[in-house]
């Protein structure tokens, strides 16, 4: 293209009809006065409801197959080899039955 043939662009001037640019501008800040902003309460109540949502929702995870599982799992006797299971049994029940059951626990023999 040479310098002689430029582009007439003031069909894209906003200003060139007064009248009409400033009813937008107008129209524009009056919807930007109307927008209130939102007060404290409603901001927290909007951020908390998802992280709320997503705490049930791993409460109910890690709770569900507790809830499900019966609860009549018979309980580590002292008869049982595992320390973890008769150290539980202790706990629960207070004491251990017999001293040879402590050795046992031990690894040692009575």
């Amino acid at each position: 293209m040479s310098d002689d043939s430029k582009i007439d662009l003031s069909a894209l001037d906003p200003t060139r009809d007064r009248l009409r640019f400033e009813r937008l501008v107008r129209s524009v800040a009056a919807r930007a006065a109307e927008r209130r902003a939102p007060d404290s309460l409603s901001v927290i109540v909007r951020n908390w409801r998802p992280a709320l949502a997503l705490a049930a929702c791993l409460a109910v995870a890690i709770w569900a197959p507790a809830a499900l599982r019966s609860s009549d799992t018979p309980s580590a006797t002292p008869q049982t080899k595992d320390p973890a299971a008769l150290l539980l049994t202790w706990a629960s029940s207070g004491v251990p039955s017999r001293a040879d059951e402590i050795l046992q626990s031990l690894g040692r023999a009575p």
